[in-house]
């Protein structure tokens, strides 16, 4: 009897609703720990990066790095960190960093390594909210222990806050807080220009339409995006300026408009503008290569519109912006990995093609930074090797861009109105 009292109330939804509630608290339990052990290799690199400054002959810390901590030394002296050459930043990073100065110099590598578990735990919370706790734990897996992420961070330069806010605003958009994602849009846009080519994305998703009038209409969830976005950029704008004036527009905007940097990086455009460096021709060239990404940028921006590809689309736009630049270092792949593990379960690649593509990337990378490494360590004359490998890189990249676009375009799902 008592058997059979137990199987009449055995109910198999509850235990299926137990078995979730289990999954998502171990998987809750996981991703703290995976946070911890992310912290704790930073804090580690941190250290080494203290021994081999100090012992090794290439330094670990980012030349970056040392350029913030000198305007933040600027700063906690009541000048402009723009007397320190190259600093072509917002004045907000110089601030923030004050603390270099007066409590340790690592203070910046630290913020920026915390910076990097906050960004992966919204990275959790997104991939959550759309598939399971197991995805969404890989997912934070994939940007926590990814190493370009581990060295970017710790060798102290600053994307991570930048990445932040992108993140922030994927974030609020999901929630519909157009006002939000547009305040936190503007302040990605002053922190670094770049995401910019994100706007057209996050204004035409709201209601998405078949037809260009309607996706550029204004409604009521776009002004407030717009608004958000104005005010936004305009007051972090408006208060550098206040102290500092045209040194801050020069430097944190207007120069990399017209930026030629003939440095060697990943771009293949590096020689071409170091070609054209002492010609009349440089300007122009510099600015014609703005004209690939403007193209790229406004044709992924429509064909991606709608709010179901949204993390797609952003990876997908970054990725294409990234590849087409006219400088490509290595901080500016963060741009696009901070995206891939919201995407990635959208990327239906099979395991075998996931990881030829990886290993392609990898290897022509490495291949670019021997190259490099054997132009600006041992000062052989390899000016043209660099540039070769440089177009091996930017193949791969085209490639692998083409691939995620097929994958797209075989779902065949369209954009729906809401």
């Amino acid at each position: 009897m008592h058997s059979q009292s137990s199987q009449k109330n055995w109910n198999p939804r509850l235990e299926i609703r137990s078995q979730a509630a289990v999954d998502k608290c171990d998987s809750e339990k996981m991703k703290y720990k995976a946070c911890a052990a992310g912290l704790a290799i930073r804090l580690f690199l941190i250290l080494w990066g203290h021994f081999q400054d100090n012992y090794l002959t290439v330094q670990y810390t980012d030349v970056d790095y040392i350029v913030f901590t000198d305007a933040s030394r600027y700063v906690t002296q009541g000048q402009s960190p723009y007397l320190r050459p190259t600093y072509r930043y917002t004045p907000l990073l110089a601030w923030i960093l004050t603390p270099n100065i007066f409590l340790n110099a690592n203070f910046g590598k630290i913020l920026f390594s915390v910076v990097d578990l906050v960004n992966g735990l919204i990275i959790y919370g997104n991939v959550q909210s759309r598939f399971n706790p197991s995805v969404a734990f890989k997912s934070l897996c994939l940007w926590l222990f990814n190493p370009i992420t581990l060295v970017v961070s710790t060798r102290g330069n600053a994307e991570s806050l930048i990445i932040l806010s992108v993140l922030l605003t994927l974030y609020f958009h999901h929630r519909l807080s157009y006002f939000a994602c547009g305040i936190s849009l503007g302040l990605a846009v002053h922190l670094k220009l770049y995401p910019i080519i994100y706007s057209v994305v996050f204004y035409t998703s709201i209601s998405p339409s078949a037809t260009l009038f309607q996706s550029l209409k204004p409604n009521l969830g776009r002004v407030k995006l717009v608004c958000g976005f104005c005010l936004s950029l305009v007051t972090a704008s408006s208060v550098s300026y206040y102290f500092y004036g045209w040194p801050f527009l020069h430097e944190t905007y207007l120069y990399h408009l017209t930026r030629q940097d003939v440095r060697h990086n990943f771009s293949p455009y590096f020689y071409l503008l170091y070609l054209h460096s002492e010609l009349d021709t440089a300007p122009l060239v510099s600015l014609a290569s703005f004209l690939p990404q403007l193209l790229i940028v406004l044709i992924l921006s429509w064909r991606y519109r709608s709010r179901a590809d949204l993390s797609l689309a952003l990876f997908v736009l970054t990725f294409g912006f990234v590849t087409f630049n006219k400088v490509v270092t290595s901080q500016y792949f963060l741009w696009y990995l901070s995206l891939l593990p919201l995407c990635i379960p959208e990327l239906h690649f099979s395991n075998t093609k996931r990881v030829a593509m990886g290993l392609a990337w990898l290897i022509s990378q490495g291949l670019w930074l021997l190259c490099a490494y054997r132009l600006e360590f041992l000062g052989h004359n390899v000016m043209l090797h660099v540039w070769v490998a440089s177009l091996l890189f930017f193949a791969v990249n085209v490639y692998i861009l083409t691939q995620v676009l097929q994958v797209k375009n075989n779902r065949r799902d369209k954009p729906k109105v809401l």
